[in-house]
């Protein structure tokens, strides 16, 4: 890729992701991250042209904490491996508003989560796998307005995305999220998130579940003490997961799932806890199995 094509995307980049900050629009570089280990303290345009790997597992390879930055990510990043990893591929932190971060086809691996996501206002743009990774392949957490493109996470330890309490976070695209040792998607504590063509296989957990429980679904009789509510799936797919298909746990209402197809999983298609749905809206979709006559 050649250099103007480059500062040509991470312009694009910040502009969608921080069109307010006059600083960071009169930016005319690229400064290229060349080592793990990396912290990026200044706003501007970065990328990564050559594969980068780290030994540690505790030290994050690139973490983001200022505000309007733009980082292309056109190479691979692979950390150490192993279930005992705790450092992030990439961690956005706090103090990092308005970060747009692209993918040249790379992958991010061999990390405790592939990205850590704490800052509002961040845009995923299409493009990259996460996978292999001791955790989540994406985490966002604590924070909102995150809009994340088609991205892959796949073979991850837990969640291939985790939304912990986390709201007005838009997946659109075509995301895929396929044979982790968790949930495909895990809504945790999260309302108001929006989804639309959300693919979910091979899961060892359910495809999409909505709720607090770690394990797959909490017994009938208990309920959500951190509810996640205002949800909306539109034209998800789930298919031969070893948990369910979709689940929502007893307490989280008012979520919306349409256009749905559920086949396959081990455990039912779709499965509601809560009675008589509880103001969950389930319409239009196709499920071969299912808990309750309210799901449509």
């Amino acid at each position: 890729m050649k250099r103007s094509i480059k500062m040509y995307i991470c312009t694009a980049l910040m502009a969608l992701a921080a069109a307010t900050l006059a600083s960071v629009a009169d930016a005319q570089t690229v400064t290229t991250i060349s080592k793990c280990g990396t912290v990026i303290n200044s706003p501007g345009n970065y990328d990564v042209e050559q594969s980068l790997s780290s030994t540690s597992s505790t030290v994050d390879c690139i973490d983001i904490a200022a505000p309007g930055v733009g980082l292309l990510i056109g190479a691979n990043l692979s950390g150490p491996g192993g279930a005992s990893v705790t450092a992030a591929g990439i961690k956005i932190l706090k103090t990092a508003f308005g970060v747009g971060l692209g993918f040249g086809g790379a992958t991010i691996e061999g990390f405790g989560v592939g990205i850590k996501v704490e800052a509002s206002g961040v845009t995923i743009s299409p493009g990259g796998t996460l996978m292999g990774n001791a955790a989540q392949g994406l985490l966002v957490k604590n924070t909102e307005s995150v809009t994340i493109g088609s991205i892959t996470s796949q073979q991850n330890g837990g969640a291939g995305l985790e939304l912990l309490n986390s709201s007005g976070v838009i997946v659109q695209g075509t995301p895929t999220l396929q044979n982790n040792n968790g949930y495909g998607l895990w809504i945790n504590s999260s309302s108001g998130n929006f989804f639309v063509n959300l693919s979910t296989s091979g899961n060892k957990f359910s495809g999409v579940y909505v709720g607090s429980s770690s394990t797959d679904r909490l017994s009938p009789t208990a309920r959500d003490a951190h509810p996640s509510r205002d949800n909306a799936f539109l034209n998800p797919q789930a298919v031969q997961n070893s948990g369910a298909g979709f689940a929502i746990e007893l307490g989280d209402s008012h979520n919306v799932i349409t256009g749905a197809t559920g086949e396959s999983n081990t455990d039912m298609d779709a499965v509601d806890e809560n009675p008589n749905c509880d103001h969950n809206q389930w319409s239009g979709n196709f499920f071969l199995t299912k808990n309750l006559s309210c799901i449509h």
